[in-house]
């Protein structure tokens, strides 16, 4: 737990230097922002990863994202769905995304 709380603060930081210098699009920021948001779900943070999770979600739903940053976001995204125990919201999340074709 000691080092949980300086690991959510680099990653915050780290997600908004992303943003501001590379964009809300870049694998970047969303690879920091799945790691933020997992942070907080181990913490008990739900809302807080819920949100950040969300911010995210638009820019891996564009398709603007590489495929192996989109693969990973959508599973951390449905584990943190499974511990708030909404599933039906999490097939709605990662069904459509599988069975896009590219």
């Amino acid at each position: 737990m000691a080092l949980i709380l300086p690991k959510v603060h680099v990653l915050d930081v780290t997600r908004k230097i992303c943003e501001r210098c590379l964009g809300v699009t870049s694998d970047g920021y969303i690879s920091a922002s799945i790691d933020l948001a997992h942070e907080y779900v181990k913490l008990g943070k739900l809302r807080r990863a819920s949100v950040v999770f969300n911010h995210a979600l638009n820019s891996v739903r564009s398709g603007q994202v590489s495929d192996d940053v989109c693969s990973l976001f959508l599973l951390r995204y449905a584990e943190a769905l499974a511990v708030l125990e909404d599933i039906p919201q999490r097939y709605e999340v990662i069904i459509p995304k599988i069975f896009v074709a590219k």
